[in-house]
């Protein structure tokens, strides 16, 4: 196990692994679909991402439930669940507003968070949210009947289809990440009602209906992003 993996007990009744790296304003990174603490490290793109954010942030990674080094054992795929293992995780560090980003299918969660708890988001940061080649109904029915049938396979074409332009270690440390965050019938969890219903739209369509009012400093933006290794301020953010 790496370095810094630590464990919270949430209110879904589920041990969540968690890690915190650096210093400076916290910032809170939902896992993306499946995650694995340990295993994500091989892959350069988080390593290069992750080192130049810590360097002027406290950046917190947990694994989602259900995968990685959190508790395996999951039944509740609702988002509600989701956004209750979010708010345990910056409870759990004394959190009381951060920066939060979504990526991929993290998107939801944090748009969810950031429209109950809008005084305690300094920022809203979605990445990926959108639709993808992994999303389309020609695409997705095959993919899961093929994780079913054969994981290994399946994680060597999600990983393809999923990191175009990446170099071959990359792409099989991908692969090798999915197959050690979870089960294949975990991971076709993705496809619960909360998801479906939402995979097809793009990241503006989960805008919050309402923001916070100027006294509380509502999110700089609700979808955007600024280039790694750069403090999340007041200005300099890059819309998507």
């Amino acid at each position: 196990m790496s370095s810094g993996v630590r464990f919270l007990h949430s209110r879904v009744e589920a041990q969540i692994a968690y890690r915190t790296q650096g210093t400076g304003p916290p910032l809170i990174i939902i896992p993306p679909w499946i995650n694995h603490l340990d295993a994500i490290t091989a892959m350069s793109g988080y390593r290069q991402f992750n080192d130049a954010v810590a360097a002027q942030h406290t950046v917190v990674h947990y694994d989602r439930w259900g995968t990685g080094l959190s508790d395996r054992d999951r039944h509740d795929f609702s988002l509600k669940g989701e956004v209750q293992v979010l708010t345990d995780v910056a409870d759990h560090l004394g959190l009381r507003r951060f920066a939060l980003m979504g990526p991929s299918r993290g998107g939801p969660v944090a748009v969810a968070f950031a429209h109950g708890e809008a005084r305690r988001v300094s920022h809203l940061i979605l990445y990926g949210t959108g639709g993808g080649p992994l999303h389309d109904a020609q695409t997705w029915p095959p993919l899961r009947d093929l994780m079913l049938a054969n994981w290994p396979a399946a994680t060597k074409a999600i990983a393809a289809l999923a990191t175009p332009g990446c170099n071959g270690r990359d792409v099989e440390a991908f692969a090798a990440l999915m197959r050690a965050a979870a089960t294949p019938e975990m991971t076709a969890f993705r496809s619960s009602p909360w998801y479906a219903s939402r995979r097809t739209r793009s990241p503006c369509d989960w805008a919050p209906p309402r923001l916070p009012s100027r006294r509380t400093r509502p999110p700089s933006a609700a979808w955007a992003c600024r280039r790694p290794g750069v403090p999340l301020g007041e200005d300099g953010l890059e819309a998507v």
